[in-house]
């Protein structure tokens, strides 16, 4: 189902309340983040000017320049972020842009289905977008998308979703797995705006929040997840709201 949209301030990432159970690696499960404004800015010496970056696995991430910011929040099974692009005209033009992944393994278990027993596993994605595409720039340039991948961030898509306007959206998928058997899940989200020179003011932005599940649907079977995570909705502030606090 998708999930309503709030205000600026009050809008949430909806994600899953976590239960640490045994210690386990580290590289398991985690969490990256990645957002990039770029400012390009034609002066007297024809000199375009780099982009400021960051990169974490700490899951908030904040970068801007003058004509560009970029900002999310990623945590395991959820994430948000914001991404703004803007021109004076000829002068100058900016480009922003978000790439988050988490990731988690999970065991298929069952106390009743024998080992080897197929089950099938759903993936869910809820997405919602608010896109303003540039005037001058096409269409691709502002976008928003989210994606589960099974074994890798590059991996075939099990769930996806994308958009260029304001929509809530939602996409499944599901997969058969053994009880007993071990898999990886990637959950992304991209976003991207970007504005060209251009006679006139142009804008480009997306701010967007989604949230992952994983659920197994054969009865008799579950999942645990390395992290101890169970994939239940719960609340943490959009990345607007965590720079305030």
């Amino acid at each position: 189902m998708p999930i309503a949209r709030k205000s600026a301030l009050t809008r949430a990432v909806l994600v899953l309340a976590a239960t640490l159970g045994s210690p386990v690696q580290a590289q398991s499960f985690g969490t990256t983040t990645f957002a990039q404004s770029i400012f390009s800015f034609v002066d007297s010496d024809g000199q375009h000017h780099p982009g400021n970056t960051c990169d974490t696995s700490a899951g908030v991430c904040n970068t801007s320049m003058p004509y560009a910011s970029a900002s999310a929040l990623t945590a395991l099974g959820a994430s948000s972020g914001k991404v703004v692009a803007d021109s004076i005209g000829r002068g100058g033009a900016g480009g922003a842009l978000v790439t988050s992944y988490w990731w988690d393994t999970f065991t298929i278990t069952s106390s009743t289905l024998p080992n080897g027993t197929l089950v099938t596993v759903e993936a869910h994605i809820d997405l919602d977008a608010i896109a303003v595409p540039s005037l001058a720039a096409p269409s691709h340039y502002t976008r928003g998308q989210a994606g589960i991948t099974y074994g890798g961030p590059d991996a075939p898509a099990v769930a996806f979703v994308g958009t260029h306007t304001a929509n809530p959206l939602s996409s499944t998928g599901t997969f058969g797995q053994l009880v007993g058997q071990t898999f990886v899940l990637y959950g992304g989200l991209y976003l991207s705006a970007g504005t060209q020179f251009f006679p006139s003011p142009d804008h480009g932005s997306v701010d967007a929040s989604a949230i992952y599940t994983v659920r197994v649907l054969t009865g008799g079977a579950d999942y645990s997840a390395a992290s101890g995570t169970r994939y239940v909705v719960a609340v943490v502030p959009e990345p607007s709201t965590y720079a305030l606090l």
